[in-house]
């Protein structure tokens, strides 16, 4: 009987040693992600970095905030230019145009000047005028013709107006607040008037021209002040308002009131202000004259409603104003 032969090879087998080969043992491949990890890569230096910031640098601690905060920026001081004081009187264009020549904020020693004479005005005038109140020199027209009930309350009125709180303390108040409203409204008003015509300039020149233009006020109240010290009586209101009556009422009033500001040292005022109005706006002469006569009689006519206002008030009550 015949038996089939066995299809298997047979496994070769060492020469030397007569035993079959072991079998070559195979290495597993390891995944990209597991052999990136085992080894860190080099950066790239031919990659470009990112403007961004990367989240550590964001989350930085104490050390590294002041990197990423901006530098505050710090407010300089106005300088104060003494040597324009007399050049203002003596000098005037020549003054106004290094005036307005300055990119900087230089209304600050004017206003000053001009708060620190009006408190010397009223402390030099306190006496005197604590003196007409009680002598009753400031007596209305119509006093005669009042009831005694009305004339003893008018008294009564005038003599708590001695205290210092009405001869030192309103007065002092009451006019700082009115020369800077009047500063501030005159210097919008002017930028406001030279820009509708064209203008370029920045708002701090036109408060630097005004700021400046104000010093004849200041050495009006210092002339008024010696006066009042030295005679020791009150000065009579601005000749212009003797035309119209004390006990004028209605327009005549508000006419009087106007009129009340207008004296020499308002006119100087004026003048300085057209001297500076071709320079701070560099517009044609008549554009420039224009609008700063438009913002002169403007506020003209705005001085005038307190003291409308005022001798309303003073009529109702019979007392007047205080300052």
């Amino acid at each position: 009987m015949k038996t089939k032969k066995s299809s298997a090879k047979p496994e070769p087998r060492s020469p030397q040693t007569g035993e079959a080969p072991q079998a070559a043992s195979i290495t597993p491949i390891q995944p990209a992600a597991e052999s990136a990890s085992a080894k860190p890569q080099a950066p790239n230096p031919t990659e470009p970095e990112s403007a961004l910031p990367s989240f550590s640098e964001i989350a930085a601690g104490p050390q590294d905030e002041a990197v990423l905060t901006p530098p505050r920026k710090t407010k300089q001081r106005q300088a104060f230019h003494f040597a324009w004081v007399p050049g203002i009187f003596l000098r005037p264009a020549k003054t106004i145009r290094a005036i307005l020549a300055d990119e900087k904020p230089n209304w600050l020693l004017p206003m000053l000047l001009l708060s620190l004479m009006l408190i010397l005005n009223v402390v030099l005038s306190g006496p005197a005028k604590r003196t007409a109140i009680q002598a009753g020199l400031n007596m209305p027209a119509e006093f005669q013709y009042w009831s005694p009930e009305e004339q003893n309350n008018y008294m009564a009125a005038q003599a708590s107006k001695t205290s210092p709180t009405f001869v030192y303390a309103y007065p002092i108040l009451g006019g700082i607040a009115t020369w800077w409203v009047i500063w501030l409204l005159t210097a919008s008003i002017l930028h406001l008037m030279i820009t509708l015509g064209g203008s370029r300039s920045p708002n701090v020149k036109s408060s630097n021209l005004v700021g400046w233009a104000m010093l004849p006020f200041a050495l009006g109240l210092l002339i008024k002040a010696i006066t009042v010290a030295a005679s020791g009586r009150l000065l009579a209101p601005a000749p212009l308002a003797a035309l119209l009556p004390a006990d004028s009422t209605g327009l005549q009033l508000y006419a009087r009131a106007v009129l009340g500001i207008i004296d020499a040292y308002w006119l100087w005022h004026v003048i300085l202000l057209l001297l500076g109005a071709r320079p701070l706006s560099k517009l044609a002469s008549g554009k420039a004259l224009g609008a700063m006569l438009a913002v002169i009689v403007l506020m003209l006519l705005l001085q005038g409603v307190p003291g409308l206002l005022g001798g309303l008030l003073g009529n109702m009550s019979g007392g007047g104003m205080f300052f």
